[in-house]
């Protein structure tokens, strides 16, 4: 069988068996890739998708560990998860226009992944747990205005991310999104209301950071283990801090008498009064 001889538009994991090259081209016929149907393929190194696409399932294209070069039409509305875990030589990748949701682990432990190209045309809204969990080689991070969530360890372990913009649509961050990585800068939106535990814990090479007075809740161990961060500004009182949010050796700046000044002492953080 041959792409001539795929008349369905759903590619199922037992039809994707007739793919065997290395370059594989996807007929235009199909819409939806089904569950698993390229997983572990390691002679797959280029995928050319359909313009016809509408659906990846959940692990797609799952430990396909050779593949490199692939490109998702602005067609797709929905990636399942896993969809491209583990696809360690895939270096770039382009955020479909009409894509909302990039959801759990969809491109987890893509270690060369170096590019992810967002655009604010699009209607993307939420990054799902781990969805990039793992990337190690991601370095700048530039996200559309439409965010509004970036869920727990979305970027968890993301070493050499350096630069990071966290546009002002993003209400909430979960716990441990950007556990463990490189951030030099951060700039935290006004509007942001949620920062979950852990959310920058060893986020060494941060020097200051600034809470928004939108924040009403700070989780636990927030910026812990951030060895080089010597300020952080809270210059409201949040409804909820969560315990040893900074290390003893930041200075917390706040103003005098107020319940973070109150919270200071009682873990015995130092403190500046704006």
């Amino acid at each position: 069988m041959d792409n001539q001889n795929i008349k369905s538009n759903h590619l199922s994991s037992k039809k994707a068996t007739y793919f065997i090259k290395e370059n594989v081209s996807i007929p235009e016929s199909v819409k939806i890739i089904g569950n698993s149907a390229f997983k572990g393929r390691s002679k797959i190194r280029t995928v050319k998708l359909p313009k016809t696409l509408d659906r990846i399932s959940s692990e797609a294209f799952a430990k396909c560990t050779n593949l490199k070069d692939i490109y998702i039409p602005d067609t797709v509305e929905m990636i399942g998860k896993n969809a491209f875990y583990n696809c360690s030589n895939v270096s770039c990748i382009v955020v479909p226009l009409n894509l909302t949701v990039i959801n759990k682990g969809t491109f987890k432990e893509c270690r060369n992944l170096k590019n992810i190209i967002f655009s604010d045309a699009g209607k993307l809204e939420i990054i799902d747990e781990e969805a990039f969990c793992y990337c190690t080689s991601i370095k700048l991070l530039e996200l559309p205005n439409t965010i509004k969530r970036i869920n727990a360890k979305a970027f968890y372990r993301c070493k050499s991310l350096e630069e990071c913009n966290i546009p002002e649509s993003v209400k909430y961050i979960g716990h441990e999104a950007f556990h463990h990585t490189g951030i030099r800068k951060l700039v935290l939106p006004e509007g942001l209301e949620y920062i979950g535990d852990s959310a920058f814990f060893k986020s060494v090479n941060l020097l200051e950071v600034t809470i928004p007075k939108s924040v009403e809740h700070l989780g636990k161990w927030v910026f812990h283990g951030c060895n080089r961060l010597k300020t952080i500004t809270i210059a409201h009182d949040p409804k909820e801090i969560g315990d040893w949010i900074i290390n003893k050796s930041t200075i917390v700046r706040c103003y005098k008498n107020s319940s973070v000044d109150k919270y200071c002492k009682k873990f015995e953080f130092k403190t500046e009064y704006l």
